[in-house]
């Protein structure tokens, strides 16, 4: 409760980032009651400051339908707004829409193409999905070797889910 209040000072004094992490402490309920309605309310207004991670975070809400109506094509926007800001994060998100999501959506080399371009740019967990789409053949040959490779460059940058992934391969 102490850390939010601090958090809304600087917001109130106009900081993105600590708008985005009061829109966090609503989303998950941390020391206030949960609400994804003030959760929206709080990305939004660090959104238009131009908080990559705060765009993220609408495009989580729209993509899984989270306080709002579910909507592949906002969340695709917010994404692609973080991703103009360079969020290689946001890659990744926008790359996890793609290998999931049903219908139209859905499409392993859409994916494919922005964990290549999150991976080139250093990303360890575009890294990781890479060797998991090599693993399981989507979108591209089926290859251990290939995933092997990409578990790798993922683990030696600290992810943690390719080191377990490596320990069991």
């Amino acid at each position: 409760e102490e850390a939010f209040d601090w958090y809304m000072k600087a917001a109130e004094l106009g900081d993105a980032d600590a708008m985005n992490t009061i829109g966090v402490f609503y989303a998950f309920g941390y020391g206030v009651e949960e609400d994804d309605s003030k959760a929206f309310d709080w990305y939004s207004k660090a959104a238009e400051l131009g908080n990559s991670v705060a765009l993220r975070n609408l495009g989580v809400m729209y993509e899984y339908g989270d306080g709002v109506e579910q909507s592949y094509d906002k969340a695709i926007e917010q994404y692609t707004k973080a991703i103009d800001l360079g969020d290689t994060d946001a890659m990744c998100y926008l790359g996890d829409l793609y290998r999931s999501a049903s219908g139209s959506k859905q499409s392993y080399e859409t994916a494919l193409s922005w964990y290549e371009k999150a991976a080139n740019l250093g990303n360890p967990t575009a890294m990781f999905y890479l060797g998991v789409m090599y693993k399981n053949g989507e979108g591209v040959e089926q290859s251990y070797e290939e995933a092997f490779d990409w578990y790798m460059k993922a683990a030696e940058l600290g992810d943690a889910d390719a080191m377990n992934t490596i320990g069991v391969f």
